[in-house]
């Protein structure tokens, strides 16, 4: 195990914090025929004494499309505005700096969204609406929604491919955000039944439709899950609507396919990959366990299995063999062996030893057990890719990563599934192994009954039981427009029935995010703003005015980080029931392991050139300095750039060497404690003694001196052109 104390940090929550801007969420959507539209409206509250620019990054589902984004402030309620990210930036920039109230809205990755709310007043109270829409697939028979709420912190650094520094989520003991959900289910779901695991709540029926609602109580702190078990098959449907958007009279189209099974009694390779990081202990552990009581209850002579644990680091827990009863009871025990004390989520290297195991069988398979909490995905997803194995994964805990997830898996030709405490692991399991074992479906094929103009590539692979969703774009009315699924090695074709009449602009936006990823750049900008899609091309702005003697100059606004509520029951803190999670509030700090990157020349350049545009104040440069990211260390970076140091800043050094703390660690300690958009409650203190009382008193110290620190960038004048840089 890596026992280099730099890896860990503790998330910590501390008394006489400012009353949360975030004020509660309620959520209201509708499930009709293939649709599920959801609006998500969160209350925003300024009780503080000074103006703020706040960011708040949170989840949708990573198959939503947003279709709106709005801000209600008082009487006026606005809409946002789709434009090409650097317009919408300068449009928010210029409204920030002319004292308007401007919001921006980013998509991230794997559904993690970023709004930038600007120049809130005290006293102000305002209401954000994002409106979205996704498909509605059914697995196995069943409709399974999860509704996301809250980010899990994630283990690793984003890299090139993540989220920007200022939609970095961050996470707070003290967070506490109200939640409400209602949902209509319309049509020929509304007779089906309903179940939440995740919380009470209360159905009511009513003429072709029923209502869900959660029990007050609920906070965002979890996922809401709802399962919907139909009482008669789904039929495969087609709906079509005329494009409102598009040049010309065009047709868009959409058909959903539940697929049959092909069972097979195949032997399995089977390769369990369990992740046993700190973040799994607790329920996604028992989940995690009872998944492989489950599997192994399965398995018979003719397969194989083997056992992998990863953390930090890989460990065999047992090498491939077949599944005699000796390696059966070897199995059950390495399982009740099983615990999350490995430290970080090196998923990547897990993965590669797990799939470097040598096989018997021609294909093998990996099943990852995992909350999938890591900021990593392309090197993974490409490991899984070149593999030639199948990954499958199921992912566990109250907030799983999906995004993520369902990227690996689809790689590499597998399937995923997810679970929260309070659902059925066992039939998980079972899901899971029948896929492995029958026969998937491959080449498969849609007819249109007229030659589309453009339809997007057919799945490569899909599993018997699952939803195949095809959609195509005509250039002209087809009246009679049907289609059939051709499947190969099938007799007679799946022909789906009409549905119920649909949103024809919603359909048409659906269908074009599907369009744009295929296009060139600039085609696909385009498109993105004709059909008003919020992607890696784009940005939503929009802008509440403010009377002059309500403006106000950007510098004055302080620029705050709102935390997410910790996920229930991550890394063990208390147990996750249908009423909440208990114990959370008696547990005061938490060990989460981080490796800290080596220095980069690309940063190193970057914050060079930034520092080159300030002043030449030598004071200015090093308070500038001591905000670079984890990992860029003083010995690389601070010491060109001159002395003296702050007179805090040098006061702390000398009294954390006192306490045995080396001066390296020190500065990433500080540099992070510096970070100006990080919320108290989420600073990482880095910890080189297990001693709790020395670690108390290197905290205590931190907190004397960065409140220093602050009142002496407060008297230079420098504080809010540090954020602005920094944020920059």
């Amino acid at each position: 195990m890596n026992h280099d104390p730099s890896a860990s940090f503790v998330l910590s929550s501390r008394g006489g914090e400012p009353p949360p801007l975030l004020e509660r969420v309620d959520i209201e959507g509708r499930i009709d025929g293939l649709l599920f539209t959801s609006t998500v409206r969160q209350t925003w509250r300024h009780r503080g004494e000074r103006p703020l620019e706040a960011i708040y990054s949170f989840p949708l589902s990573p198959q939503a499309l947003l279709l709106e984004f709005a801000s209600v402030r008082g009487d006026e309620r606005l809409e946002g505005t789709i434009a090409l990210r650097a317009q919408a930036e300068r449009t928010y920039e210029l409204a920030l700096s002319r004292g308007d109230a401007p919001m921006l809205l980013e998509v991230g990755v794997n559904g993690l969204h970023t709004a930038s709310l600007g120049n809130l007043l005290p006293g102000e109270t305002l209401v954000t609406e994002v409106r979205f829409v996704q498909l509605v697939r059914f697995e196995n028979g069943r409709l399974r929604l999860q509704v996301p709420t809250t980010i899990a912190p994630r283990y690793g650094q984003p890299g090139a491919t993540g989220p920007a520094h200022h939609q970095l989520p961050v996470s707070a003991w003290s967070a506490e955000y109200p939640l409400s959900v209602g949902l209509t289910i319309a049509g020929a779901l509304a007779s089906a039944r309903l179940e939440c695991p995740t919380h009470p709540h209360r159905v009511t029926r009513g003429p072709g439709q029923a209502r869900f609602e959660l029990e007050a109580g609920a906070r965002l702190d979890r996922d809401v899950v709802v399962l919907l078990h139909p009482a008669e098959p789904r039929p495969a449907l087609l709906v079509t609507a005329a494009d409102p958007i598009a040049e010309g009279a065009r047709q868009v189209a959409l058909a959903a396919f539940e697929l049959p099974r092909r069972p097979s009694n195949r032997p399995l390779s089977l390769k369990l990959l369990i992740d046993c990081s700190d973040s799994m202990a607790g329920d996604s552990m028992d989940s995690a366990r009872a998944a492989l009581h489950g599997i192994a209850d399965r398995l018979g002579p003719q397969d194989e299995v083997a056992l992998m644990r990863f953390g930090e680091f890989p460990e065999v827990g047992l090498m491939p063999a077949l599944c005699s009863p000796g390696t059966l009871h070897a199995l059950r025990a390495e399982i009740d062996a099983t615990t999350a004390s490995l430290g970080g989520t090196d998923m990547q290297r897990g993965l590669h030893h797990t799939l470097a195991m040598r096989h018997r069988h021609e294909q093998a398979d990996v099943l990852v057990i995992t909350d999938g909490q890591v900021w990593t995905t392309g090197a993974i997803s490409e490991s899984a890719r070149k593999s030639g194995q199948r990954i499958f994964a199921i992912g566990v805990g109250s907030a799983p990563a999906e995004g993520l997830l369902r990227e690996l898996t689809s790689a590499s030709g597998g399937a995923c599934e997810f679970t929260t405490p309070g659902e059925d692991l066992q039939a998980a399991s079972l899901r899971m192994i029948e896929r492995m074992r029958d026969t998937p479906w491959h080449d498969l094929r849609v007819e249109w009954s007229h030659a589309p103009d453009w339809q997007p590539p057919v799945e490569a692979t899909i599993f018997g039981g699952d939803t195949l969703v095809a959609m195509a774009v005509f250039d002209r009315p087809v009246p009679t427009l049907c289609a059939a699924l051709r499947l190969v090695g099938s007799g007679q074709p799946i022909v789906p029935a009409a549905s119920e009449a649909v949103d024809s602009e919603v359909l048409a936006r659906l269908v074009a995010d599907r369009r744009w990823p295929t296009q060139e750049p600039p085609e696909a900008a385009a498109t993105s703003l004709r059909y008003r899609l919020l992607n890696t091309h784009t940005h939503s702005v929009l802008v509440h005015g403010r009377e002059d003697r309500d403006r106000m100059k950007s510098e004055a606004a302080e620029l705050v980080r709102v935390p997410q509520m910790l996920a229930a029951g991550w890394g063990g803190t208390g147990q996750v029931g249908s009423s909440g999670s208990a114990g959370v509030a008696d547990i005061p700090l938490m060990v989460f392991r981080s490796v800290p990157p080596e220095p980069d020349e690309a940063v190193l350049r970057q914050w060079r050139s930034a520092t080159r545009a300030l002043s030449a104040d030598a004071e200015e440069r090093n308070a500038l300095a001591l905000t670079l990211p984890e990992g860029v260390w003083r010995d690389t970076f601070l010491r060109p750039l001159g002395e003296p140091l702050p007179e805090p800043l040098r006061d702390l050094m000398t009294g954390l060497a006192a306490l045995g703390m080396a001066e390296r660690q020190a500065w990433q300690l500080i540099a992070w404690w510096l970070m100006p958009d990080v919320p108290l409650s989420c600073k990482p203190v880095f910890l080189d003694m297990p001693d709790a009382a020395v670690a108390a008193k290197a905290e205590h110290l931190v907190q004397q001196a960065i409140a220093a620190f602050s009142e002496w960038t407060i008297a230079n004048g420098r504080t809010q052109r540090l954020r602005r840089q920094v944020r920059s």
